[in-house]
């Protein structure tokens, strides 16, 4: 397994280069200026000004459109992914349970949350992109959750933390994208996540009218 990393230095100094062609073409030729000292000061403070903005603009939008990503294609997973997780071990119920994934990705920076029908939830700390052993574009994420089983079982703590590792497929003719994976954690219990993608806009809940279109597997 392999981080997919950000070539920020390509990114930001091809930006660079277009501010400064922007601020060149309008001060001394549309505005006819002078090559001064003034001049050139005003140039470049405002080359700077328009590359910050084009930075903001390409974290946030830019790099998923597709004929201008080609300069660092970075995989785009933002959305609502729905499926089911099946968990594993001497005190889980082996069933599948309706599960969703929020992802919000920009170009700089991929955040992850989780929600689940009995009400447990969690957020990512730390996540990446990643490329797998198999060459497949995958999703790693270290989170902490909060779970519901604690009120039945005071055993078991409220808190808890897992990994949760995904390979993603692209869509295909017939169906939808999807993540397949697994996940670990501090409770001693493991499992399977399956999900496919939903949408792009974020609920920020588990939503169960929309998740139970999902049909899960008993």
């Amino acid at each position: 397994m392999t981080r997919i990393k950000r070539d920020f230095g390509k990114i930001f100094s091809k930006l660079a280069a277009i501010s400064l062609a922007i601020c060149v073409i309008f001060y001394l030729v549309i505005l006819n200026k002078s090559i001064t000292a003034k001049t050139m000061m005003t140039l470049f403070t405002s080359s700077a000004t328009v590359t910050l903005f084009l930075w903001l603009l390409w974290d946030k939008l830019l790099w998923k459109i597709r004929f201008i990503k080609r300069l660092d294609p970075v995989p785009n997973f933002s959305g609502r992914w729905e499926g089911y997780y099946q968990r594993f071990g001497s005190e889980s119920d082996h069933k599948q349970h309706l599960y969703v994934l929020e992802i919000r990705q920009t170009y700089s920076s991929i955040q992850c949350s989780t929600y689940q029908d009995n009400g447990s939830k969690s957020a990512g700390v730390i996540a990446e992109l990643c490329t797998l052993s198999n060459e497949d574009e995958g999703l790693i994420f270290y989170w902490q959750g909060i779970s519901t089983d604690a009120e039945k079982d005071e055993d078991l703590p409220k808190e808890y933390r897992g990994v949760t590792v995904l390979t993603y497929s692209p869509p295909t003719i017939d169906g939808k994208a999807k993540f397949e994976g697994t996940y670990f954690t501090n409770r001693k219990t493991n499992g399977k996540v399956d999900v496919d993608f939903f949408s792009k806009n974020l609920q920020g809940r588990f939503n169960a009218a929309a998740v139970s279109e999902t049909p899960v597997a008993k």
